[in-house]
């Protein structure tokens, strides 16, 4: 709880800052290291010997999805599943298939996150990302804090044994209600926070 705390004393102001008034390739830098952090936490969960390569292609996807077009983007994408296809087809044991799979998906399920960079492009978009992070942050400590006072149900046991159901639920109401208030409190139009 303690560490909590002071991550958030520290962290916090400085993500503001860099969101409000860095340059955008910094805060895409900044971006891609927090989806590579996401993915090797994901790829923890399921240690086969080529979690670390799969990293590497978690890294050369986000860079191409932060730095490059579409086109190339897709191409990459191709290149990697076709990897992918060659490590796991090599498999006789049905999970080791499967782990290949997880984390494969793991790439496409972090630069899903990665895509939300692109707000900032938008009018008001730095608020924009600013109110997105906010009503994560916000909706996190909810969750932590209501699965921790009356949580019941498990979500997820084999993952992380503490998070229920009620928590999550509570995170997803209250980071979106904070999205509609902190909207509200800098002019932001409120289909646009929600």
């Amino acid at each position: 709880m303690i560490k909590r705390i002071i991550s958030a004393i520290v962290l916090i102001p400085l993500v503001v800052l860099s969101i409000l008034y860095t340059p955008f390739w910094f805060l895409k830098l900044l971006v891609l290291a927090a989806g590579v952090i996401s993915y090797i936490e994901w790829s923890s969960f399921n240690p086969v010997k080529e979690r670390f390569f799969y990293t590497f292609l978690s890294i050369v996807f986000l860079s191409s999805v932060l730095f490059l077009s579409n086109e190339y983007t897709f191409i990459i994408l191709m290149i990697i599943f076709l990897v992918h296809m060659l490590i796991g087809f090599k498999r006789i044991n049905r999970q080791e298939i499967l782990a290949q799979y997880y984390l494969f998906g793991g790439i496409l399920y972090v630069s899903f996150y990665v895509f939300f960079i692109n707000i900032i492009q938008l009018n008001d978009g730095r608020l924009l990302f600013l109110i997105l992070c906010a009503s994560i942050w916000v909706g996190d400590s909810f969750a932590y804090f209501s699965g921790k006072s009356f949580g019941k149900v498990k979500l997820a046991k084999t993952i992380s044994p503490k998070k229920t159901y009620e928590g999550a639920v509570c995170g997803v109401i209250f980071g979106t209600l904070f999205s509609l208030v902190f909207g509200y409190f800098i002019h932001i139009d409120l289909n646009r926070a929600f």
